[in-house]
């Protein structure tokens, strides 16, 4: 999922911006010759690591309440889950 949303030109950029380039390029290059296989493999894991709130519900909520506390107003999410497990998330997930 990392490699097929990273590897489309405008995030790529927004990535380099950010100052990962060099985190991204191997990925990218592997994208770009058409080696989805290899490119989801090169996907930097502290990047994902940095970029994405993973874990249990309650890690997920003390990171969210970490971006909050550096300014962030609006947390806007994409819950990625199974469909029998995604109210619960949202729940677990939602103010208390």
């Amino acid at each position: 999922m990392f490699s097929s949303y990273v590897t489309v030109p405008v995030y790529a950029n927004f990535y380099r911006w950010l100052g990962h380039g060099d985190a991204i390029a191997p990925m990218v290059e592997a994208w770009e010759a058409k080696d989805r296989q290899k490119a989801a493999e090169l996907a930097p894991w502290e990047l994902i690591e940095q970029m994405f709130i993973l874990g249990s519900p309650e890690q997920m909520r003390e990171r969210l309440e970490e971006f909050v506390a550096g300014g962030i107003t609006l947390p806007v999410l994409t819950p990625i889950t199974t469909p029998d497990k995604l109210g619960d998330l949202i729940e677990a997930l939602g103010r208390k």
